[in-house]
């Protein structure tokens, strides 16, 4: 059964709601431009999303639902993203432009491993 819904907004905002509470959280709040890639965790318990930065560099977050805490995955200096999770929810797959790499990253925020 679906617990939580997300989606993004033209008000550059990515939120998701608890479809029993009806609650709505703001996850992030974009300034440049809309956040368009985001994907859920299969155990429901973490959104990944790229936000856009100032100029043409994107940034990958991770948000626990639990803690309510945003942690950035890559840094502002390479364009990032695609981000989605491993089919068992443990490992973060996205794309890190600055060499054309896939990383792995485990949701806790350890440092990524180069594939």
């Amino acid at each position: 059964m679906v617990k939580n819904c997300s989606g993004a907004t033209k008000k550059l905002r990515l939120q998701y709601i608890d479809i029993e509470t009806k609650k709505v959280t703001q996850v992030a709040k974009a300034t440049d431009w809309e956040i368009r890639s985001y994907n859920w965790s299969p155990d429901s318990r973490w959104i990944t999303y790229v936000l856009p930065q100032n100029g043409a560099s994107s940034q990958v977050y991770i948000y626990g639902l639990e803690s309510n805490e945003t942690n950035a995955v890559t840094d502002e200096w390479y364009d990032s993203g695609s981000p989605s999770f491993s089919s068992d929810g443990n490992y973060l797959f996205f794309l890190h432009h600055a060499i054309s790499t896939q990383f792995i990253v485990i949701p806790s925020g350890t440092m990524p491993i180069e594939i």
